[in-house]
């Protein structure tokens, strides 16, 4: 594994991003075990940090893309953003 490789260096894990359409589509629970599975396997390491995707990109049609998947150009700038935020944030 990629942490114990590296024992002293920082690694950071995303969960996934909220879909764009999760009200109209039933795999928010799909999502959501994906997201409780990455953070219940990178509790075992010390030097993995978990950030959770929901938290950087809010549901709004305007940042999704017509398939209500991937980001739309706007909402990948905002992803970057709140993603670069949040990992100055947890730097020393």
């Amino acid at each position: 594994a990629l942490a114990a490789r590296h024992p002293h260096t920082r690694i950071f894990a995303l969960t996934p991003i909220v879909r764009g359409d999760l009200d109209r589509t039933p795999t928010f629970d799909s999502l959501d075990r994906v997201r409780e599975a990455i953070v219940a396997i990178t509790a075992a390491y010390p030097n993995i940090t978990t950030i959770d995707g929901y938290a950087l990109l809010p549901k709004e049609a305007a940042l999704f893309s017509s398939d209500f998947l991937h980001p739309s150009d706007a909402g990948l700038a905002l992803y970057f953003e709140r993603l670069c935020e949040e990992i100055s944030s947890l730097m020393p």
